[in-house]
């Protein structure tokens, strides 16, 4: 019988072993997603409002509507500091500053009120300190984005050894 045939089976079980590790990881990620809901001062939900979420380093932006419960979700955003713009025809525009996005979080900024107002006028908040998680009881240990730049830039620029 050829070698060949021999090691049939081990070459399959090999190959079987590599697609699932390839598997794996494809499957991590370190993107994370930001979700909130847009009312108006009585609470009530606004539907259609523009969302804008802008990356305060990179100055990259996206934008979305809210849904027809006024809800938004930016989904597989990179982790950073990022601003969020909502506007709404006849309501005071609200940008929320300094907005933190961990590795593999789902942040959730929970309503987001507009007030009535002229358009030219804008509520800005800025974001400190912790964000209190409501909608997940996963464990996460949080990582800046200069923490993960430093991580990044070391790693390219040092041959140190892990171990």
């Amino acid at each position: 019988m050829p070698t060949f045939l021999r090691r049939r089976p081990t070459l399959v079980c090999g190959l079987f072993a590599v697609l699932l590790l390839c598997r794996a990881a494809a499957a991590q990620s370190v993107t994370g997603n930001i979700t909130g809901t847009v009312t108006d001062a009585s609470g009530g939900v606004l539907v259609g409002a523009t969302v804008t979420l802008v990356n305060e380093k990179t100055g990259e932006k996206r934008n979305l509507n809210t849904n027809e419960d006024g809800r938004f979700n930016f989904a597989a955003v990179q982790p950073g500091v990022y601003t969020v713009r909502v506007e709404q025809a006849g309501f005071q525009i609200l940008e929320r500053r300094n907005t933190v996005l961990s590795a593999n979080e789902s942040l959730a900024l929970g309503e987001l009120s507009l007030t009535v107002g002229q358009v030219t006028e804008m509520v800005t908040t800025i974001a400190s300190g912790a964000t209190v998680e409501t909608e997940s009881s996963d464990l996460t240990a949080r990582l800046t984005s200069d923490q993960i730049e430093m991580i990044s830039t070391r790693g390219a620029t040092s041959p140190r050894s892990c171990g």
